[in-house]
C-alpha cells in the first residue's frame, strides 16, 4: 500500500466512525409519557428505550413489544445513578392487551407496574429479563385488577421463560386464584437477588392469594431459584392471603434450587396460608432453561473457589469499587478457581450478564504489607536542588516535562521548532444527517460556506497546537445554499397509534439553515516531519488532529413563497431573506415559548472533532487542505431536539406565536408553514428519536504565513 493510499484509508476510517453514530436506534422517555386508551404503542426489535431520571411510560391503551432473541428490545436508565421508573399499566381498556417478547429491563426503579383496578384482556410476558433494579420496590407488581366475571372476560396473564437477577425487589402478584384472572407461570428463573431486611415470609416470587380462590385459575410450571437472600435467609417462592384457614392448595410442577426445601414459604411454615403442592424438587443442573450457575463461593486471599453448575464463563472479577482484579481461571470438577495476586474481589460477572457476590475479605484476612529492601548505597546522599529549573528561568519554579507521542518508530529525530504561523481557511460545511437525512447520502443535500482564520504554534516537527475561528453554516434543502445538490428526507415521527411513520414527503417543510461562529483549539500530530531536511525547500506533511471547541449557533427556516412575476431572481432572493426567514430558536418548535418553565434552547454549545489534513510546506508559507468531523453537545443544530411535537399542543403554539407578532402582515400563514404541521403526528411524542446530538463535517483549503521564519532549530532524539 503506497503512502497516498494510507492517508485515504485514514480519512475513510474517520468518516466511517462518524457515520456509525447513525447505527444506534434509541427512544428517549422523559417525564410521564402517556399512551391513551384505544391507542397501541408498538416497539420493534432492536429498539432501546432510555428512561430519563424519574421517567414513566404510562400505558392506558395497548402495548406491543416485539423483540427477538438476536435483537431484543432494551429498557434502561439514561443515568444509572438516577434511574427512570419504567412501565406503568393503568386504567381499563377492554379491547387492549400488553405483549412483551424478548425484552431486557436494566437498572429501572420498577420495570413493570400494573396499577390497582386495571384491566386488559391479555397480558403475555415472554423471554423478558430484569436485572439491576435496586430500589427495593417490586420489579414486577401486579395489583388487584378490575375483575369482569362475565363469560369469556377473564384476564389471561402469562409469564414464561423469564429471568430475574441482581435485583433488590421481588415479583408480587395479587388476586391469585380469583375468578376473573388466570395466571400462567412457567420457566421463571431467579438468581442472585438480595431483598432488603431479613423477612423470609416474602420470597422473590410472591403470590398473594384472593380471599375466595379457585386453584384452576392458577397454573404454575417450572421455577428455579439460586442464591436469593433476604438478609442471610434463603428465599424463593412464597404465598400469603387466602381465607386464613390454610385449606387452599395450588400445584407447582417443579422447583429447581441450589438448597432443596429452603426456598418455599407456604402452609408448612405458616399454617394460616395456602399450601403449595410441588410435583418435583431437583437441583439446578436439571433446569432446562439455563445451565450455568454459581451456587456458592469461598474466598481466601489469592483464590476464589466457586461451586458451579454447568460451565459458567467468568468475564470480569471486580472489587467493591468496580476496579478490575486480574485473575486466572481453572476448573477442577464442580469447582471453578479464580487465582489472583493482589486486590480484594467481591463481584464475579458471567458471560450471560449475571453478577455473583463473593465474600469480601476483612483486614485481618488480608496479608500484611510487603516491604522491599533497598541498597541505600545506590542513593545519592545529597538531595537535588528542585528550586532551579535551568538556565534563563531566573532560578525559580519547578520544571515539568512530558513526552508527546510521535509516529515513525522508537527513535525519531524531533526538531524543536517553536514557530508561529497565521493563516486563512475557506471551504464548506455539511450537516451530518442526524434527525433529518440527506436524500441520496452520502451525497449531501447542500454545502454552505465555511471560512475563518487560525494561528498555529509548531512546538516540534511532530506536534503543533492550533487555535481557529470559523464562521460556518450547515443546512438541509436550502434553495439558496452555495452548493445545492439534492433535497432531504423527512424525519420519522410517531402517529396517534404509536407507530413510526414518515409525516412529510420530503424535507421541504422541515428545512433549516444554521449559522455558527466557532472557536476551536486543536492538537496536531504530524505523520511526517514538519521541519525541512538539509537542502530541501518543500515538504508534503499529512497530519491527524483532535479538537475541542465552543460555538454560538442559530437555526433558521424559510417559509417558502413563490416568485412573483414582477420580481427578478435577485429581488426574489432578497425579499425572501428579509421577510420569510425565521429564527427557529425564537419560534420555539417544541413549545419552548409557552410551556410552563420552558425556555428556548441555549445559543452556545461545545464540540469535539477529528481532522485529517495535508500541508504543502514552504519556508515562508504553506498551502493546506483539511477534512473535519465534529460532534456537538446540542441536538438543536437542525431545530429537532428531544421535546414534544408542537409542544404537545399545536393550536396553543400557533395562538402563542400569533399573539407575539400581532399586526405583522401574513404572519399566521408564515407560522403554519414553518411549524410543519401534520395532523397524523402524535403530539405527545418526541421529535428526536435517535438519542444522539447533532454533528457536521467541514472541508477547507487554506494558506498560512510563517511568522518565525529564519529561527535556528534544535534537534533532539525521542526514545519511547
Amino acid at each position: 500500500m503506497n503512502k497516498f493510499s494510507k492517508y485515504i484509508l485514514i480519512l475513510f476510517t474517520q468518516l466511517l466512525l462518524a457515520g456509525s453514530l447513525l447505527a444506534q436506534d434509541a427512544m428517549r422517555v422523559s417525564g410521564t409519557q402517556i399512551v391513551r386508551k384505544g391507542e397501541t404503542m408498538t416497539i420493534e426489535a432492536g429498539k432501546v428505550l432510555q428512561f430519563e431520571p424519574g421517567a414513566t411510560l404510562q400505558i392506558e391503551g395497548s402495548l406491543l413489544v416485539r423483540g427477538t432473541v438476536e435483537k431484543p428490545v432494551v429498557m434502561q436508565s439514561l443515568d444509572p445513578s438516577n434511574p427512570g421508573n419504567g412501565l406503568m399499566i393503568r386504567g381499563i381498556d377492554e379491547g387492549g392487551s400488553v405483549v412483551m417478547e424478548n425484552v431486557k429491563a436494566e437498572g429501572l426503579v420498577q420495570p413493570l407496574r400494573f396499577d390497582p383496578f386495571w384491566y386488559r384482556k391479555r397480558v403475555e410476558l415472554m423471554g423478558v429479563s430484569v436485572a439491576g433494579s435496586n430500589s427495593g420496590e417490586p420489579v414486577i407488581y401486579v395489583a388487584g385488577p378490575l375483575l369482569d366475571l362475565r363469560d369469556g372476560m377473564d384476564i389471561q396473564f402469562s409469564m414464561k421463560s423469564m429471568k430475574f437477577f441482581n435485583n433488590t425487589g421481588a415479583v408480587l402478584l395479587e388476586k391469585v386464584g380469583s375468578d376473573g384472572i388466570v395466571y400462567n407461570l412457567d420457566n421463571l428463573l431467579f438468581s442472585e437477588n438480595h431483598l432488603p431486611g431479613s423477612d423470609a415470609t416474602m420470597g422473590v416470587l410472591h403470590l398473594d392469594v384472593a380471599r375466595i380462590s379457585n386453584s384452576s385459575q392458577v397454573k404454575i410450571g417450572d421455577l428455579a431459584f439460586n442464591r436469593n437472600l433476604s438478609g442471610d435467609k434463603n428465599v424463593g417462592l412464597s404465598v400469603s392471603g387466602g381465607n386464613g384457614t390454610g385449606t387452599e392448595k395450588f400445584g407447582v410442577s417443579a422447583v429447581y434450587a441450589s438448597s432443596n426445601g429452603t426456598v418455599v414459604y407456604d402452609n408448612r411454615v405458616n399454617s394460616r396460608v395456602p399450601t403449595l403442592e410441588i410435583g418435583k424438587i431437583s437441583g439446578l443442573s436439571n433446569y432446562s432453561e439455563e445451565k450455568d450457575f454459581v451456587v456458592s463461593a469461598k474466598h481466601t486471599f489469592g483464590k476464589v473457589k466457586m461451586n458451579v453448575v454447568g460451565n459458567p464463563r467468568v468475564v470480569k472479577l471486580e472489587d467493591s469499587l468496580g476496579r478490575p482484579v486480574f485473575n486466572n481461571a481453572n476448573r477442577v470438577g464442580d469447582t471453578l478457581v479464580l487465582s489472583y495476586l493482589e486486590g480484594n474481589p467481591t463481584i464475579v460477572t458471567l458471560a450471560n450478564g449475571q453478577k455473583f457476590m463473593v465474600p469480601k475479605l476483612t483486614a485481618a484476612e488480608l496479608p500484611p504489607p510487603i516491604y522491599r529492601k533497598v541498597d541505600t548505597t545506590l542513593i545519592s546522599p545529597e538531595w537535588p536542588d528542585t528550586t532551579k529549573t535551568g538556565e534563563g528561568d531566573g532560578g525559580a519554579g519547578v520544571q515539568i516535562s512530558f513526552k508527546l507521542p510521535t509516529f515513525g518508530g522508537k527513535k525519531v529525530k524531533v526538531t524543536v521548532m517553536k514557530e508561529w504561523e497565521m493563516g486563512l481557511w475557506g471551504g464548506g460545511g455539511i450537516y451530518g444527517g442526524g434527525d433529518i437525512k440527506h436524500k441520496f447520502a452520502p451525497l449531501p443535500s447542500t454545502i454552505e460556506i465555511s471560512s475563518g482564520f487560525y494561528g498555529q504554534y509548531n512546538l516540534t516537527s511532530r506536534f503543533s497546537l492550533k487555535g481557529s475561528f470559523y464562521k460556518s453554516a450547515i443546512s438541509i434543502h436550502n434553495l439558496w445554499a452555495t452548493g445545492l445538490f439534492t433535497g432531504g428526507l423527512s424525519p420519522k415521527a410517531i402517529d396517534t397509534g404509536y407507530n413510526e411513520f414518515t409525516p412529510f414527503g420530503n424535507a421541504y417543510s422541515v428545512m433549516f439553515y444554521t449559522k455558527m461562529n466557532v472557536l476551536e483549539m486543536e492538537g496536531l500530530w504530524h505523520l511526517k516531519d514538519y521541519a525541512f531536511k538539509a537542502g530541501k525547500k518543500t515538504r508534503l506533511v499529512p497530519t491527524l488532529g483532535i479538537s475541542l471547541g465552543v460555538f454560538q449557533y442559530t437555526p433558521y427556516r424559510f417559509a417558502y413563497k413563490n416568485q412573483r412575476n414582477d420580481q427578478t431572481y435577485a429581488q426574489y432572493t432578497q425579499w425572501m431573506k428579509e421577510n420569510y426567514l425565521f429564527d427557529m430558536r425564537k419560534f420555539g418548535s417544541e413549545g419552548q415559548n409557552f410551556l410552563p418553565g420552558a425556555r428556548p434552547y441555549s445559543q452556545f454549545a461545545t464540540s469535539i472533532g477529528t481532522s485529517f489534513s495535508i500541508a504543502y510546506v514552504r519556508p515562508k508559507w504553506s498551502l493546506k487542505g483539511e477534512l473535519k468531523a465534529v460532534y456537538t453537545s446540542t441536538d438543536y443544530l437542525d431545530d429537532f431536539g428531544p421535546g414534544l411535537w408542537y409542544g404537545g399542543d399545536y393550536e396553543k403554539m400557533i395562538a402563542n406565536q400569533k399573539a407575539v407578532e400581532q399586526g405583522v402582515d401574513d404572519y399566521l400563514a408564515k407560522v403554519k408553514k414553518i411549524a410543519a404541521y401534520n395532523p397524523a403526528i402524535n403530539q405527545s411524542t418526541y421529535r428526536s428519536t435517535n438519542g444522539l446530538n447533532d454533528w457536521y463535517f467541514q472541508a477547507h483549503m487554506g494558506i498560512s504565513y510563517n511568522l518565525s521564519y529564519g529561527k535556528k532549530k534544535k534537534e533532539v532524539t525521542n526514545v519511547n
